[in-house]
């Protein structure tokens, strides 16, 4: 990729991310404080689902982002995300089995998300010492 198309993708990606977690963070507010009043079930699903529309973004912004990648770093990314997918889903399997048998609380699935996105952090930068 040149340099000028990797600076212009670059700076997209900050944008679009930047954008996503900011209107992420209200939605957030915004789902607790409905959660928290006495407001009608319609209301409180639609603010409970309210945050996944930025993160849809976010997840169409990686996509766009990706295309701008050359075989190697995909390669990277893809290997980071199979490695990170398949810990956090031995690690949450793993953890149902111990909250049906052991007593151990249950995990709640919101959390799979941001764990399957640090896994996959990590695993990129495990991932990426190989090929420097």
């Amino acid at each position: 990729m040149k340099p000028v198309a990797a600076r212009r993708a670059r700076r997209r990606w900050l944008r679009d991310c930047l954008a996503s977690f900011a209107v992420y963070g209200v939605a957030v507010f915004g789902a607790v404080a409905v959660a928290n009043a006495d407001a009608p079930p319609a209301l409180r699903v639609a603010a409970a689902l309210a945050p996944m529309l930025p993160i849809g973004y976010f997840a169409w912004a990686m996509v766009v982002f990706s295309r701008a990648w050359d075989e190697l770093q995909r390669r990277i990314l893809l290997e980071s995300f199979l490695i990170g997918g398949c810990g956090v889903a031995l690690a949450s399997f793993g953890w149902g089995w111990l909250s049906l048998g052991a007593g151990v609380p249950a995990l709640h699935a919101v959390w799979i998300l941001p764990a399957l996105l640090g896994a996959s952090g990590a695993a990129y930068w495990l991932v990426s010492r190989r090929y420097r």
